[in-house]
C-alpha cells in the first residue's frame, strides 16, 4: 500500500482543513503544503460543486416518425421519471432520484432517438445506478416509441456536474494588497477541521 500523509496548510470555504494524502513521493505533499501556505494569504480556496447529476441514455433504432415519438415520451416525462426512482429506491430515500429527462432525434429518416435521464447520485459514484435506471426505462420508452431498442448505457461525452476550487496567490511586495487577504485568520487547534480520504460508494 501507499504511505499516508497530510498536506498543510488549506483553508477551504474559510475553514482550516488538513487533506490526507496516499502518494508514493514526499515532495508531492510538501508542494501541495507550500502552494496551500501561499493561496492561504489571499483568502484560501473557495470550492463549489453543481448538483451530482450523472446521466442515463437509451437508444431506440428504427422508430416510426420519430419527431412525434419524441413528442409522446416528452408528454409522459413525469410518469417515467416516477418509474426510474422505482427502480433505485435505497438512493430515493437518500435524498437522490431522477431529476428530468430530454429526448433528441438524432437522425428522423433512420429513426434514431436518444432519451436521456438526469440522476441525482448523491455521495455515490453512480455508473451501476444510472446503468440500472437505463434498464429500468428501456421497456417503458418503447412502448411509447416503437422501433428497436439500441443501447443502455451510461454515456461518457456528456457531463452534468462540474466541481470548482478557484484561489488567488498573494500579489507581488508592493503590489495592491488583495481584498481577499483578511480573510484568512490564524488557525486555532480546536477550528481545524480533518477531511475525510476519498472514498468510493457503492451504488
Amino acid at each position: 500500500g501507499l504511505p499516508l500523509s497530510v498536506a498543510l496548510n488549506f483553508r477551504v470555504n474559510e475553514r482550516d482543513v488538513l487533506v490526507p494524502m496516499a502518494v508514493e513521493e514526499p515532495s508531492i505533499v510538501a508542494a501541495a503544503s507550500n502552494a496551500a501556505r501561499m493561496v492561504r494569504l489571499s483568502g484560501g480556496f473557495f470550492g463549489d460543486a453543481d448538483p451530482p447529476l450523472m446521466t442515463a441514455q437509451v437508444q431506440l433504432d428504427e422508430v416510426p416518425d420519430a419527431e412525434r415519438a419524441a413528442e409522446r415520451v416528452r408528454a409522459h416525462s413525469q410518469a417515467l421519471l416516477a418509474a426510474g426512482d422505482a427502480s433505485i429506491p435505497r438512493m430515493v430515500e437518500r435524498g437522490g432520484g431522477c431529476r428530468d429527462l430530454d429526448v433528441r432525434v438524432l437522425d428522423a429518416a433512420a429513426g434514431v432517438l436518444v432519451v436521456h435521464v438526469y440522476v441525482d447520485v448523491g455521495d455515490a459514484m453512480g455508473a451501476n445506478m444510472v446503468d440500472t435506471v437505463a434498464e429500468a426505462l428501456a421497456g417503458e420508452v418503447h412502448a411509447l416509441t416503437g422501433g428497436q431498442v439500441g443501447l443502455r448505457i451510461s454515456p461518457t461525452s456528456r457531463c452534468a456536474a462540474c466541481a470548482c476550487a478557484p484561489a488567488s496567490p498573494p500579489r507581488p511586495s508592493g503590489a495592491t494588497p488583495s481584498p481577499m487577504a483578511s480573510l484568512a485568520p490564524a488557525a486555532s487547534p480546536s477550528s481545524i477541521h480533518v477531511a475525510p480520504p476519498p472514498t468510493t460508494r457503492g451504488s
